[in-house]
């Protein structure tokens, strides 16, 4: 357990670092925008009303699921601010459900990336059937600017195995701005049922 704890905290780590280094950009007198909006502009407003709500990491079930078909379930965040990069980890029941492959070029299953943040750099997209285990992570790079907002940051494809319950379980939900800075996220599990 420790080796793999160790093994997590020193990818989430790896991810700040390529936030922060592939998002780093130098400033020069270009950059300054001409026309500068006041502090309470709408902008300015909708952020700070964003920024007092935690993010929120959670499974949203599109479409049911039945024996021998297909469902879907998006990896939904909402409420994030600055996000720039992510780190998830999801696990199901693989006896009730596996995922279907997004992109059959590409070695392995994946899930099919969401609409935040932009999939400027994807450094895992892995879906594990035999454990029952998905592994997401991705950052945008600069000088795209940062994703505030809601939306979903995965799309997964399920197949009913056979009729039962599946928890669908968020074990790890690392959210970082363009600083490689954690970003506070809470997670709620959620579950899908195979009829």
């Amino acid at each position: 357990m420790l080796r793999e704890i160790s093994k997590y905290t020193l990818s989430f780590l790896c991810l700040g670092l390529v936030c922060a280094l592939l998002a780093c950009d130098a400033k020069t007198p270009l950059d300054e925008p001409l026309d500068e909006q006041p502090a309470d502009s709408e902008a300015t407003i909708a952020a700070e009303s964003l920024a007092s709500e935690e993010a929120v990491l959670r499974p949203v079930v599109v479409k049911e699921i039945e024996v021998g078909q297909s469902g879907i379930v998006e990896i939904y965040l909402d409420h994030v601010v600055d996000l720039y990069g992510l780190q998830i980890r999801l696990t199901f029941d693989p006896d009730v459900l596996q995922v279907e492959d997004a992109n059959a070029e590409e070695e392995g299953v994946q899930v099919t990336p969401g609409q935040i943040p932009a999939t400027d750099f994807v450094a895992v997209n892995r879906a594990d059937n035999e454990r029952g285990m998905i592994e997401y992570v991705v950052t945008q790079l600069a000088p795209r600017d940062p994703v505030t907002g809601s939306g979903a940051v995965a799309v997964v494809h399920f197949q009913g195995l056979t009729i039962g319950t599946s928890n669908l379980n968020i074990e790890q939900a690392l959210l970082s701005d363009k600083d490689g800075q954690a970003i506070p996220v809470s997670t709620q599990d959620g579950k899908i049922e195979v009829e």
